[in-house]
C-alpha cells in the first residue's frame, strides 16, 4: 500500500512541475506584455456572485460534503482514508471560515472606494491573523 502512496506522491508533484515549467515557458516573454481590458471576466464574475442559484448551489455543496464526511467519520465505515476525515473537515472548515473572512473584508474595503490591492492586503492580514492566533491557541492547550 506504501508503494501506491509514493507513486502516487510522485506522479502529482510530477504534474505540479511540468505546470510550473509549462507556466514560466509560457510567460517568457513578458516584456512585449500588452495589457487587456479584463471586463468581461470581471462583469462574468460579478453576474455569478449576484446570482442566488450559485450561492444556493454552493451552500448545499459545502452542506453535503460536510455532512457526508461526518456520517463517514461517525459510523466508522471502512473506506480508503477513514482516519482522515476528521482532520480533512477541520482543515475544510478552516478553509471556509478563512474564505469567508477574506471575502468579507475585501467586500468591505471594496465597498468603502479602496482599490482591489488595498483590499486583497487587509483580507491577507486578517487570514494571517487568524492562522497565527489558531497556531498560538494549538500551543497553549
Amino acid at each position: 500500500m506504501a508503494d501506491l502512496a509514493y507513486t502516487a506522491t510522485a506522479v502529482l508533484m510530477t504534474a505540479f512541475v511540468l505546470a510550473v515549467v509549462g507556466a514560466v515557458l509560457r510567460f517568457r516573454h513578458w516584456e512585449s506584455y500588452a495589457p487587456t481590458d479584463g471586463a468581461g471576466l470581471l462583469d462574468r464574475l460579478d453576474a455569478l456572485k449576484s446570482s442566488p442559484a450559485v450561492w444556493g448551489v454552493t451552500f448545499l455543496l459545502l452542506v453535503f460534503a460536510f455532512g457526508g464526511a461526518a456520517v463517514v467519520w461517525v459510523s466508522g465505515m471502512q473506506v480508503p482514508g477513514a482516519g482522515m476525515v476528521g482532520v480533512a473537515m477541520a482543515a475544510l472548515g478552516g478553509v471556509v471560515i478563512a474564505g469567508y473572512l477574506f471575502v468579507g473584508v475585501y467586500s468591505s474595503a471594496r465597498s468603502r472606494g479602496r482599490p482591489a490591492a488595498w483590499g486583497v492586503a487587509e483580507g491577507a492580514m486578517l487570514v494571517g491573523l487568524a492562522i497565527v492566533l489558531a497556531i498560538a491557541a494549538k500551543l497553549v492547550v
